[in-house]
């Protein structure tokens, strides 16, 4: 007779039980380190998109959390860069040819603060509206995408003061 006997095939279901347990917590970490680079990378492009576009089509544009055809006030549904059309104020719809950029809402383990409503860059004068956002994963350090008066946009791994407890 060739087989395994019943005691050999629970051993090896017992083993294999024991390496999935030991790994699956470092797996989940990598996902969700992953799901915080895909957030910061989205929000980076989006807002380099803006300011390149800013200074090329020389008018005023922006990046606002996406309320569908408008901005809205929470940045988890995601975020859109759009040119400003002319004659726009905040709360009109935007038309979907001055729409550069549109990230989806992020994954709900993670968590996205700003100390700003939106982001506007200007092709003249101050080029853009300075502040911070945070994206946090559920029990692991946060990213912050820092927006330099100059428009300039970099990622630090340094909270500020006022970041939330979770992200610290």
């Amino acid at each position: 007779m060739r087989g395994y006997t019943l005691i050999e095939t629970l051993i090896v279901i017992a083993v294999i039980g024991l390496l999935i347990g030991i790994a699956l917590p470092s797996f989940s970490a990598l996902v969700a380190d992953n799901r915080r680079a895909a957030t910061v990378n989205g929000l980076v492009t989006a807002l380099n998109l803006a300011r390149h576009a800013s200074l090329t089509r020389s008018r005023p544009t922006r990046v606002c959390p996406d309320g569908g055809d408008r901005c809205s006030d929470d940045w988890a549904d995601g975020w859109l860069a759009f040119v400003e059309p002319p004659d726009w104020n905040t709360g009109q719809p935007i038309p979907e040819p001055f729409v550069l950029y549109r990230f989806g809402a992020i994954h709900g383990t993670l968590t996205l603060a700003s100390n700003r409503t939106a982001y506007r860059f200007r092709p003249f004068r101050a080029r853009s509206t300075n502040g911070t956002m945070l994206v946090c994963p559920a029990g692991r350090p946060g990213r912050a995408v820092v927006i330099a008066p100059s428009g300039r946009v970099r990622t630090t791994a340094e909270m500020p003061r006022w970041a939330p407890e979770s992200c610290t």
